[in-house]
């Protein structure tokens, strides 16, 4: 419900309606139930000790708040971007290393919605300075940064068995925007 709520108040342009000083449960554990014994978490060796992306997608969802506050600016400092583009890189390292754009091993489809939070929050922040309320620079940067999450996102698409599985609304609005920044 909570990623829902920030997703959909981040597509609206709305204030999300859950507030964050109300959520007082902790982040589960980075990695799977069947790891959980009652003698304590164990993760065989060479085994991903997070086969799903929850933990990942939260730390990622937990910034559309401030997203959402800096889209209400005519104008992103260049100064936030790169806080927000650092964040988002250490959000990237939660995920298995398969969903890192760079790498060159197959993915998982079911890897390619939650990636697709990330990939998300990137391209809204960057895309806002396209608006003519930015200066010149700030709008090629912002095209250049939106051109680059596209093609990480048709990157991680090309390296995935079947994209459509497990397909989101979220997901394919993602990929039509990029799709219409790769035309550009």
């Amino acid at each position: 419900i909570y990623v829902v709520d920030r997703t959909m108040a981040t597509e609206m342009g709305h204030p999300p309606s859950i507030d964050d000083a109300d959520c007082d449960v902790r982040l589960p554990a980075a990695l799977d139930d069947h790891y959980i014994r009652d003698d304590g978490m164990h993760v065989p060796t060479g085994a991903e000790p997070l086969t799903h992306s929850l933990l990942a997608i939260t730390h990622v969802v937990r910034t559309y708040t401030g997203i959402i506050k800096a889209i209400q600016s005519p104008s992103i400092p260049a100064s936030h971007l790169a806080s927000y583009d650092a964040h988002f890189r250490k959000c990237l390292n939660t995920f298995p290393p398969a969903c890192d754009p760079s790498s060159t091993v197959a993915l998982a489809s079911h890897f390619l919605p939650p990636l697709a939070y990330l990939l998300h929050a990137r391209l809204v922040l960057h895309r806002h300075n396209l608006s003519p309320a930015s200066s010149s620079q700030a709008r090629y940067a912002a095209l250049e940064a939106c051109s680059l999450v596209s093609i990480e996102t048709a990157s991680l698409v090309a390296r995935s068995s079947n994209p459509a599985e497990g397909a989101t609304a979220l997901f394919v609005m993602h990929l039509f925007r990029c799709a219409l920044f790769l035309i550009l």
